[in-house]
């Protein structure tokens, strides 16, 4: 079992190579018997991506409880064109802040009581993902781009208590092919990141806000999209081109989830018992106007919306820990 702890593989040089085990069966869910309708309460809201609009959702209330584009903030006057096309929205600080990221060049952190800008960047290179460090600075995976910024992870400082708003100073970047996610895994104190066909496992240099890469883990399929925790669980959900998994970060066994939709998975987000484990599963091109649960059960459709990611509005004592 991989140590709780592993700040020592700093000074590790050999970079190894594991396969990720299939596990011994898939999970098979029911679609024709997906159960009793789900009964929403006050706690079931997610936060989602819609082209250049950032939304909560109340499913109790089905009503939309919140919303914000670069436009409502006088900070990003001028840089709104880097803030179209959202394609990651992740709740953090106690669900007070939402972290997007957009693949027209800019990611931010947005402070939902008075929609104002904490922090932001442009990468550039099609952000893809983000992530908060555990020293409060920000991570960006970007992807594949034709303008030199793309296909790498880059850490950026985040402006201390006081200071004002302004464009993030990155302080270190490294190679990482096709990047689609960052999660932080606070059990084990390292950075998760996929890279097409692999998933990659870095350590993070505090002092030197710095990553190294520390191992390699082959995946049954390519085309890793989504990478975030299993809700209660020491797993991340983790999505190919072909199939959704669960990922055990100690064992590195991918156990598959059979079902009507599986292909091109761009979200799955879970919660405590009574929530669906929501996912966004394109029906057109790369986004859906509806968000799913994994049962097939449909939650909010908006017509004409491209969602891209949903994920509830809860903590996430994997990556942050309450302490």
């Amino acid at each position: 079992m991989l140590m709780k702890k592993i700040w020592i593989i700093l000074s590790v040089v050999l970079i190894t190579v594991s396969a990720c085990k299939k596990g011994e069966k898939p999970i098979i869910l029911d679609f024709d018997n997906p159960g009793e309708p789900i009964e929403y309460t006050d706690q079931m809201r997610f936060a989602y991506v819609d082209r250049t609009e950032v939304g909560i959702y109340n499913l109790k209330s089905g009503q939309l409880d919140w919303k914000w584009t670069a436009a409502d903030s006088p900070v990003l006057t001028g840089y709104a064109d880097y803030f179209n096309n959202f394609d990651e929205v992740k709740p953090v600080n106690k669900c007070e802040d939402l972290l997007v990221c957009s693949t027209s060049g800019g990611v931010a952190m947005i402070h939902i009581a008075d929609k104002s800008v904490k922090f932001f960047a442009l990468p550039m290179g099609q952000p893809h993902s983000i992530e908060l460090l555990p020293d409060g600075n920000i991570v960006v995976a970007t992807s594949v781009a034709n303008d030199g910024n793309g296909n790498m992870l880059k850490v950026y400082k985040m402006p201390t208590d006081g200071d004002a708003v302004f464009v993030a100073e990155q302080t270190s970047a490294v190679d990482n092919y096709s990047g689609h996610n960052v999660v932080w895994d606070s059990f084990n104190d390292v950075l998760w990141a996929t890279a097409d066909n692999v998933i990659k496992m870095y350590a993070y240099d505090m002092k030197a806000m710095k990553l190294k890469l520390y191992q390699t883990i082959e995946l049954p399929s390519s085309n890793a999209h989504e990478l975030f925790p299993v809700y209660g669980e020491e797993k991340m959900w983790l999505t190919t081109g072909s199939s959704i998994f669960k990922f055990d970060i100690y064992s590195y066994e991918c156990t598959k989830i059979a079902g009507r939709y599986t292909s091109n998975v761009k979200c799955v987000s879970s919660g405590p018992s009574g929530f669906p484990t929501l996912i966004i599963w394109p029906q057109k091109d790369y986004y859906t106007d509806t968000v799913l649960d994994i049962s097939g059960g449909v939650h909010y459709t908006k017509p004409d919306a491209k969602f891209y990611k949903a994920r509830w509005m809860i903590d996430n004592p994997f990556s942050y820990p309450k302490n």
